[in-house]
């Protein structure tokens, strides 16, 4: 199947448990959790939840402020996290991992400054020192649509057969397989349809990826194939099934230099197909609803400089 896409990219635990330690000696000072600070990575998530990363991963990408801070003290059971602006110490919560997501309140995040006290059963240490929401500390997702793309059409078709003592052209190939199979099967490329060699390879506008291949038995389909006009009063092709393919092969580059001073937390590539051709009952169709599936790779190379010389299945 041979499918054209609109493409955009999108730029965006079970709970961790602390281990519980036997209670503190009568009087013993509960040392204070340090470093507290928003969840900025991957690696935040997975530090803090373990196996429950996932949570803290749609978090982030829904803009939430999530809060973790270093263990300070084995024989920890729990920890309270306040809100600490404008002199209050109200409580928001309490946590048993070394992290805890912050509602979002209707005014926002900012100006707004938190603090987390560790505790063993009724004995609690002093606030940790405050961290003050700062722009940074949330995500926000942009969407970028390509600001280069290309298509690389690549056909193939059999070489060296004769009709009439003249060798076929590519175009007969196609011309055949819209007659046998519907003339959605060139209907996205349909220049194979004029004089075109056995094989070759072009590009085209738009974002196209995807194969098709048309299968001629050769021996039947003679007369009603490669007759008129393809053919004039020789003796049919003696040879083996005939194939004709097309393969289509789309770049595309995103500019993305605004992001340069941004942390990036995590990258989505987007395709959504705005339309397939597919085989249903031996005939070429269009379909809407229809995806199917596409080999995807980060490109290694300026494949833009020269497109045609570059494009190749390995990007």
């Amino acid at each position: 199947m041979t499918q054209r896409a609109h493409v955009v990219l999108a730029l965006f635990a079970i709970l961790g448990l602390c281990t519980l330690g036997a209670p503190l000696p009568a009087g013993a000072a509960i040392a204070r959790p340090t470093h507290l600070r928003p969840v900025q990575s991957k690696a935040d998530c997975a530090a803090a939840l373990s196996l429950l990363a996932v949570i803290c991963g749609a978090a982030v990408t829904k803009g939430d402020l999530q809060l973790t801070w270093d263990e300070s003290d084995k024989s920890v059971t729990g920890y309270r996290v306040y809100r600490v602006d404008g002199g209050g110490h109200k409580l928001l919560g309490t946590a048993t991992a070394l992290y805890f997501l912050v509602n979002k309140p209707s005014e926002g995040y900012a100006n707004l400054c938190f603090a987390v006290q560790a505790y063993v059963g009724k004995q609690t240490s002093a606030d940790s020192e405050q961290y003050c929401y700062r722009p940074g500390a949330t995500a926000t997702t942009r969407s970028f649509k390509p600001s280069r793309t290309v298509t690389q059409v690549a056909w193939v078709a059999p070489a060296n057969v004769n009709c009439g003592g003249n060798s076929l052209t590519g175009s007969t190939y196609f011309q055949a397989a819209d007659k046998d199979y519907g003339s959605a099967f060139t209907a996205f490329f349909p220049f194979l349809t004029n004089e075109q060699p056995p094989s070759g390879r072009v590009g085209v506008g738009g974002v196209y990826a995807g194969n098709e291949a048309a299968i001629f038995a050769a021996k039947v389909h003679y007369s009603s194939l490669f007759g008129a006009p393809f053919c004039s009063g020789v003796s049919p092709y003696t040879g083996g099934d005939l194939t004709a393919q097309i393969h289509a092969l789309a770049a595309m580059a995103f500019n993305l230099g605004e992001l340069a001073t941004h942390k990036l937390y995590s990258a989505m590539l987007m395709l959504k197909a705005s339309q397939t051709i597919v085989f249903a009952s031996g005939k070429a169709a269009f379909s809407n609803s229809v995806w199917c599936p596409v080999y995807v790779g980060a490109a290694n190379q300026e494949w833009w400089l020269a497109p045609l010389g570059n494009l190749a299945k390995n990007i």
